[in-house]
């Protein structure tokens, strides 16, 4: 717990990682199970400074909102549980359920529920705009989706033992490998119409979060557009990563 900081960064919660620890003492003393105290230790930690945030700092606006938070990583595990289970069942759904369940599964809803409620421009408007799962959000995981699942297929597959999206997609409508790719590739341009489309008449929404939700699906055209996977293999960003961060032209 030392190297998170939870007290420098969290200064209003109760920093008992030794009271925890002794806590967790008490369900099991035998040397052999030193890591279940561990664990009870650190959740116990964990539930206490979610407790001392409700309870000590939060106002209701910041709790709504750290529940939402929390709420959307909830949706994300369990797309990415109900994916799991298709996919190691081998009981793949219809192409259309299997992309709808993406679109919580991709993140863009648990990182935006994250870094939105930061914004200079958030009102409690815009929040219940963004939970509401808007056509611009929606499109933007689809994009993300087809191009990650372009790219990601060699590893995901684990050379054919595993069925992913694609060989879901390439199964139902009788298509080659290829075929199927620059498929994907024509859906992901499909949803950018979509988004261009919500840009122009979203003109209630402030802009800067329409970009922030933009920023998402243009970084999968960034790491994933080549057909390459360029999170899982970082040789196919490093010109990226050098051209912004390491040598950037200064202005």
């Amino acid at each position: 717990m030392k190297y998170v900081r939870f007290p420098v960064k969290i200064p209003y919660m109760r920093d008992r990682v030794v009271e925890a620890y002794l806590w967790g003492s008490s369900y099991n003393l035998e040397p052999q199970y030193g890591y279940v105290r561990m664990a009870i230790a650190k959740a116990i930690q964990i539930l206490t400074t979610f407790d001392d945030t409700y309870d000590n700092y939060a106002t209701v606006e910041e709790a709504d909102l750290f529940t939402q938070i929390i709420e959307s990583l909830k949706r994300v595990c369990k797309a990415y549980n109900k994916e799991m289970k298709w996919i190691m069942r081998q009981e793949m759904p219809s192409f259309q359920e299997y992309i709808e369940n993406s679109v919580f599964g991709g993140c863009l809803f648990a990182i935006s529920s994250q870094t939105i409620p930061g914004m200079k421009s958030v009102s409690n408007e815009t929040i219940d705009w963004l939970m509401s799962v808007p056509k611009i959000s929606v499109s933007s995981a689809k994009a993300c989706r087809y191009l990650d699942d372009v790219s990601s297929f060699n590893r995901e597959s684990k050379n054919g033992e595993y069925q992913t999206g694609v060989d879901h997609y390439m199964q139902q409508h009788g298509l080659s490998l290829q075929e199927t790719k620059d498929k994907f590739i024509e859906l992901a341009e499909d949803e950018w119409k979509d988004l261009n489309t919500e840009w122009m008449n979203k003109t209630w929404v402030p802009k800067d979060m329409l970009e922030h939700i933009l920023g998402y699906v243009r970084s999968s055209e960034v790491f994933y557009r080549s057909c390459e996977d360029g999170y899982s293999n970082t040789e196919v960003v490093a010109g990226h990563i050098v051209a912004i961060f390491v040598d950037p032209i200064i202005l």
